[in-house]
């Protein structure tokens, strides 16, 4: 059992026994929470970080219900942005069965009131009377003395399964001070690196859907994805708490915010930018900030954060050796990797180094160049979450503005990246650009003058493509790409180029291989792709890459 940090559990009263009511408590925050037993969890003991508290684990091991355990014993006198009370209900996030729950549950929150004292607030489930065996739960018991405390929640569970298309959201107008408009614009900028919001609405389903859709861009809210829309639910939540804040004088905390499973439906790099928001945010809005996560992202961050003596609390929850669920408390990250991933032995057993390109012909083209399954092991290559990619200057903005995080990445550019683009990289050292940097094509063009260039009788076109020189250059012709020197292999507008790669993918599969293992530079590429992973093994302490030309 983990230990709650300056308090003595077994001196810590009641309210009741301190002939107080729960109601005539000021809450300033919640220290933690003890599960006498509730399932298949029992006699374990969590501390909530002022902060930030991180919950992982693998399917089915109660963190949700965790959540709503912490939730529970509270109440609002205030409202969200739609009138909506600031109060988690249980049955949102977990339903008890008078089948299978019949066993009582029982459990205690600690609380600190305004003035500094420490109160133990006893929970515990119940049928709700002889002739209906629902369970209920229950805040003390039935005296005067009882009841749920006052103190502000908010729990997002994102509604993922509901996306905005299939929704009957609409725009529904609330009221925005022109401060709660800028800080909206400015969250969607930091975690997407994306200007899109500058200008937006309300949108809303009654039962479903909270959330922001720009205007005055090039989409509108029926055309914006789903992490978009999930990042509404939070900003909805943030700016609630941010009222409270405003108005809040005293030096009590002004709420807890829960999300479950905060990474949905964003790449890694927003999951980094949303967390570390939320983690700043926190502290200046005094809000706890409890969140449930899969992410091997997320959780590396938190763990790298906390390594730096920021003030975030991780647990992580486990089944596999044990029926009832174990607790770790601050494990370490590679701890964590090895659960989540049942990488244990072999040459998988350590965490892969993540490489960001510009899309997933640049992936394609450095897997072939790279070539040895041992060096490939050894990467991971980012999702892109769009067909085009990220754009280049996205990449150097991430890199100047995120460093921190991505302090085990490498972004690796196409070489058509303009010089004056490079050298606004703040931070070289974790770049690489694709070959063949003295041209600076990009790869559809790249692999263009690879099949121009090669004679009527070269292999490429007897063997692999069986079909003659003339065919091809008629499809690029057709393409509106008509060759008649190098030079105009450079002028003509990428656009066609890329449009006959997309159209001609059986000519892409039989020769890619071939064209990326010929590209000049590719011997220099791989080489400095292999020192700057072996730099990031060498820091954390892992195996180096043993690489032969």
């Amino acid at each position: 059992m983990t230990n709650i940090p300056d308090i003595a559990l077994d001196k810590i009263l009641t309210p009741k026994e301190n002939k107080i009511s729960n109601k005539q408590i000021i809450v300033s925050k919640i220290k933690g929470i003890r599960v006498n037993k509730f399932r298949n969890m029992q006699d374990k003991l969590f501390t909530l970080s002022d902060r930030v508290t991180l919950f992982s684990g693998h399917n089915g091991t109660m963190k949700s219900t965790l959540i709503g355990l912490f939730v529970q014993p509270f109440n609002s006198d205030v409202v969200d942005l739609y009138n909506n009370p600031l109060k988690t209900q249980f049955s949102s996030i977990f339903k008890l069965s008078p089948e299978y729950d019949k066993e009582k549950y029982e459990y205690d929150v600690f609380i600190e009131d305004i003035d500094g004292f420490d109160y133990r607030i006893p929970v515990y489930t119940k049928p709700r009377s002889k002739d209906n065996p629902n369970i209920r739960i229950v805040t003390g018991g039935n005296s005067k003395y009882d009841g749920n405390l006052i103190y502000n929640t908010s729990y997002l569970n994102l509604n993922r399964l509901y996306s905005i298309q299939s929704s009957n959201a609409s725009p529904d107008p609330i009221y925005l001070s022109e401060d709660e408009k800028v800080f909206i614009s400015r969250f969607y900028n930091a975690i997407l690196l994306k200007q899109s919001y500058k200008q937006m609405e309300t949108i809303r389903d009654k039962t479903l859907k909270q959330t922001f859709g720009p205007t005055n861009s090039t989409y509108n809210y029926e055309s914006i994805s789903s992490g978009e829309d999930n990042l509404g639910r939070i900003v909805h939540s943030l700016i609630a708490f941010m009222r409270i804040a405003k108005e809040n004088k005293s030096s009590t905390y002004n709420g807890i915010l829960c999300i479950d499973e905060v990474e949905a439906s964003l790449h890694p790099v927003a999951q980094i930018n949303l967390f570390n928001f939320l983690y700043k945010w926190s502290g200046k809005y005094r809000v706890q900030i409890l969140l449930n996560s899969h992410s091997l992202s997320v959780i590396k961050n938190a763990s790298d954060m906390a390594k730096k003596g920021k003030l975030i609390t991780t647990y992580y929850l486990s089944t596999l050796y044990s029926s009832n669920i174990d607790v770790l408390y601050n494990p370490a990250y590679e701890s964590i990797y090895k659960e989540l991933t049942f990488e244990y032995t072999g040459k998988n057993e350590l965490p892969k180094i993540d490489i960001i390109c510009e899309d997933k012909l640049a992936e394609r083209f450095i897997r072939y160049m790279v070539s040895k399954q041992d060096i490939i092991r050894r990467i991971n290559f980012i999702a892109h979450d769009q067909s085009e990619g990220f754009p280049f200057m996205f990449l150097i903005k991430l890199s100047n503005n995120a460093s921190s995080v991505l302090s085990d990445a490498i972004i690796i550019l196409d070489a058509d990246v303009p010089d004056a683009a490079i050298s606004k990289i703040i931070k070289k050292d974790k770049f690489i650009q694709l070959p063949n940097k003295a041209l600076k094509l990009p790869i559809e063009k790249l692999l263009v003058r690879y099949l121009w260039l090669k004679e009527v009788d070269d292999q490429i076109f007897t063997k692999k493509l069986k079909q003659p020189r003339e065919s091809i250059i008629n499809s690029l012709i057709q393409s509106n790409i008509n060759i008649r020197s190098e030079d105009d292999i450079k002028n003509i507008e990428v656009k066609h180029f890329k449009k006959w790669v997309k159209d001609n993918d059986d000519i892409v599969k039989k020769v890619f291989n071939a064209f990326s293992k010929d590209v000049e530079g590719r011997e220099e590429f791989v080489d400095e792709l292999v020192k700057k992973l072996n730099k990031i093994f060498n820091v954390n302490g892992y195996p180096l890459i043993n690489y032969n030309k």
